[in-house]
């Protein structure tokens, strides 16, 4: 029995501890993502959240940003953060890269996946807290946002940030 529970805890740790592969149809599978999403709770100039698919190097990508503005939109916005995830054929896997204005990068892999949910993880590294970003869509017209890390040596997460926008 002893050694049952320590393959299982095995097991589970190589599952957390390696990215999986999920092709380029979960790639598509984030098209729940696509449009302009303003966030709730603000007053005066709003935070927006906008996705909308390009092509890279012939490849389809999902562009992301953050921006402060107004609802209506301007070209103008002050950018607060800029994503973009794309299908990385050399490891087989969803990929998604951020960067903040201040130039601050972390590089996620896709962990979990289905029609109204997505979880990416950074790689678990020493001595550098893990960090899962997650997007739930509720209903066809909110999405939630939640950014939490685990710390080296915890087994859990600890929420950092969580937000929740309206589709415009």
């Amino acid at each position: 029995m002893k050694t049952l529970i320590i393959c299982a805890l095995f097991l589970m740790q190589s599952v957390v501890a390696h990215p999986q592969n999920f092709g380029l149809e979960s790639l598509r599978s984030l098209t729940f993502l696509q449009g302009v999403w303003i966030l709730d709770h603000t007053s005066g100039t709003s935070e927006n959240l906008e996705f909308h698919w390009s092509t890279r190097q012939g490849a389809p990508v999902l562009v992301g940003r953050r921006w402060s503005g107004y609802e209506a939109g301007c070209p103008w916005c002050v950018a607060q953060s800029a994503m973009l995830a794309k299908y990385d054929a050399t490891f087989h896997q969803v990929r998604l890269h951020f960067v903040d204005r201040d130039q601050h990068f972390r590089d996620f892999h896709l962990v979990s996946v289905d029609k109204n949910f997505v979880a990416f993880s950074t790689d678990q590294r020493l001595a550098l807290p893990t960090y899962r970003l997650t997007f739930t869509r509720q209903g066809g017209h909110a999405l939630e946002l939640t950014l939490s890390a685990q710390s080296e040596g915890h087994g859990y997460f600890v929420q950092l940030m969580q937000a929740s926008f309206h589709r415009r």
